[in-house]
Parts: structure tokens; C-alpha cells; sequence
């Protein structure tokens, strides 16, 4: 009898303590470590009692021991759930070994797991070793997909951009990331990728604003003059750009500011633009280049994007020597934001590589 009201005495001293510190064995938040000092509220004597006469040692000790117990089973009962999603993910049949933590029937504060009715009674080691090996075949199951990134990528790029970056090295990609998806959104301006939530735009290098991070994605551009040949036979060739007020020139309208580029050259470090007219405005390099081919006027355009007609004869250049070198494209995205598996390798694999002579 007199053990039994020590043990009571103890316990209703420990419920005391738990409602003057405020920690509760069911509370996982906001609970304070025994260590700290409690609180003063709802005392008695205004300030908290310490051990001593009136608080043995050995309470002290005991309520620490109930407190280990409940974060150990609380440990346990989140490595059981942790092993039980990754056996779901990992696509294995048989789920972890049952199991249930047994309340002590004074305090009832959890204290060790216990196997339920009908599971194996084995020991610690045989009874931890499946859970482990569940966990390992979740991280192989996570490493897997980290290997095979999937998602959708968002862009924004210049109409030119698509045939001289993305149409050569496009279908190699899709091919070996099946899981990947691209959006390529035409947009001729200076388009806020933020604001419009795209992951990424495309410029050229001179073009990106300097809070960017910018990764180039394509070698230097070179644009060029061109018309047809039946266009020349009726006008004659252009010797200086200033020449170029007494041709038929397509002009190209910039969609941001609505104002038509000015086309520009370079010669002997020296820089400029010229203003030219023309019956025709486009609003898109492929347009432009279809014009120039029917021999409507001269259009300015990159010349990789005319190459095989100037090959084939279908076009002639001209003002050669006062084509202008731009900086290759880049792909830019804000630095304050983290890349996605999905951006990551379709950015490494549009990386820009200069190849060897």
C-alpha cells in the first residue's frame, strides 16, 4: 500500500510538473526540454520549484526517462511510416512488419514497440534488418529517377532562335529524356520571364540584363543583306549601306517598342545603323527570308539561316564586308531561382561547347 502511494504521489507530481513546463508527452510542437526553466504561471508561490527537499532527485530522473521514452517512440513511429512510403514508392509487395507501441498504464507515456498478434516474435536486429532494407531500396528507387529527371520546361525565344539553336540538337534530346516536355513560346520582345512564370528566355548576349544569369546556348551570329537575283537584274547592287535608301528593303517591327529596326553594320571598329524603307514590314524573320526568295526586296537576316540558299543560288549577298558579329544566343534565367531536374540537364545539354580545330 505504501508503495502504491509513493508511485501515485510520484505520478501526480509529474502531471504537475508537465502542466507547470508546459510539455506534454502527446504535444510533438512547441515543447520545452526539461532543462529549461519552467515556467512561473499557475504556481503557487510565483516562481518554480527546483529539486530539493520538496522535489526529490530520483522524480527528476524519472520524468527525464519518461521523456526519452516518448521521443523514442516517436523515432520509431516515424521510421515505420518512413519505411511504409518507401515501400510504396519503391513498388515493394509485402509491407513492413506490424507494429505498435505499448503505453505505460500509469503515466501512459509510450515506452518500446512491441510486435502485434500475428507477427514473427523475433529479435531486435531480425526484426530492424527489413526496414533497412526497404529504406535502401527506396534511395535506389530515388536515385533512379534522379537519373531520368522528368517535367516541363518553359521558354520564350526569338523566331530565328528555334532553326539555329534549338531544331538541330531538339529531337536528340527529346529522344533521350521521354520524360521531359519543352514549350517554346515565339516572342520577338524583351518578354519578363518572371512574370509571364517561364523558366527561361533567349537572347542574344548583348541583350540580357546583367541580374540574369546568362548560359550561352549558340555560336556568334552573322547576319547579311540578301535578295534574289531576279531583284538585282532590275536594281543595282548596293556598294556602301548608305546606298540602301534607293532599294526596296523589308523592314522588320519591333514588337516591344513598335518601332522598325534599324539594320546595323560595322567596319574598321566603327559602328552604326541605317534606317531603311520598303512596301513590305514583317514582324518575323521567316517571313522576311520568304520575301527576299520571291524577289519582293532585300531583307536582313542572320546568315546561317540563308546559307543553303546562297549555296543554291537562290540569293546573293551583298554589304559583305560590313556585316556586323553579334554575340550567340544565351539562355538567361533569374539567379535567385533553383533549377528543376528537368532544367538542369536540358540545360546541360544546349550548354554551348566551342569545338576543337
Amino acid at each position: 500500500m505504501l508503495g502504491r502511494k509513493v508511485n501515485a504521489d510520484i505520478a501526480s507530481r509529474g502531471q504537475m510538473r508537465s502542466m507547470r513546463t508546459g510539455y506534454s508527452p502527446r504535444t510533438r510542437s512547441g515543447s520545452k526540454p526539461l532543462s529549461k526553466r519552467p515556467s512561473r504561471i499557475n504556481h503557487p508561490s510565483g516562481s518554480p520549484r527546483r529539486t530539493g527537499p520538496g522535489y526529490p532527485r530520483f522524480e527528476v530522473a524519472r520524468v527525464a526517462r519518461l521523456f526519452v521514452s516518448e521521443r523514442t517512440a516517436t523515432v520509431f513511429g516515424q521510421l515505420a511510416r518512413q519505411v511504409d512510403d518507401l515501400s510504396v514508392f519503391a513498388g515493394a509487395t509485402s509491407s513492413p512488419k506490424c507494429v505498435r507501441f505499448s503505453r505505460s498504464p500509469r503515466s501512459g507515456v509510450s515506452r518500446a514497440p512491441r510486435l502485434e498478434a500475428g507477427c514473427d516474435a523475433v529479435g531486435p536486429q531480425s526484426y530492424i534488418q527489413p526496414h533497412f532494407e526497404s529504406i535502401a531500396a527506396g534511395v535506389s528507387a530515388i536515385s533512379a529517377l534522379r537519373d531520368k529527371p522528368s517535367g516541363q520546361v518553359r521558354l520564350v525565344c526569338p523566331d530565328d532562335a528555334v532553326d539555329l539553336v534549338f531544331r538541330p540538337r531538339l529531337p536528340a534530346f527529346l529522344r533521350d529524356y521521354p520524360d521531359i516536355t519543352i514549350e517554346l513560346i515565339i516572342d520577338n520582345g524583351f518578354t519578363n520571364i518572371v512574370e509571364r512564370q517561364f523558366d527561361a528566355g533567349v537572347r542574344l548576349g548583348e541583350a540580357i540584363a546583367r541580374d540574369m544569369v546568362a548560359v550561352r546556348i549558340g555560336p556568334d551570329v552573322s547576319y547579311a543583306v540578301v535578295g534574289a537575283p531576279v531583284y538585282f537584274a532590275r536594281r543595282a547592287v548596293p556598294s556602301t549601306p548608305h546606298d540602301l535608301t534607293d532599294h526596296n528593303c523589308i523592314n522588320l517591327r519591333l514588337p516591344t517598342s513598335g518601332a522598325l529596326y534599324a539594320w546595323e553594320f560595322a567596319k574598321d571598329g566603327r559602328e552604326f545603323s541605317v534606317r531603311v524603307e520598303g512596301q513590305l514590314t514583317m514582324s518575323n524573320i521567316e517571313p522576311a527570308i520568304n520575301a527576299a526568295l520571291d524577289g519582293v526586296g532585300l531583307s536582313y537576316v542572320p546568315r546561317d539561316l540563308v546559307r543553303q540558299y546562297l549555296d543554291g543560288g537562290q540569293l546573293q549577298e551583298v554589304l559583305a564586308d560590313w556585316a556586323p558579329t553579334f554575340q550567340g544566343y544565351h539562355l538567361y534565367y533569374p539567379s535567385r531561382r533553383h533549377p528543376s531536374p528537368a532544367f538542369s540537364a536540358f540545360l546541360d545539354a544546349f550548354r554551348y561547347r566551342k569545338r576543337s580545330p
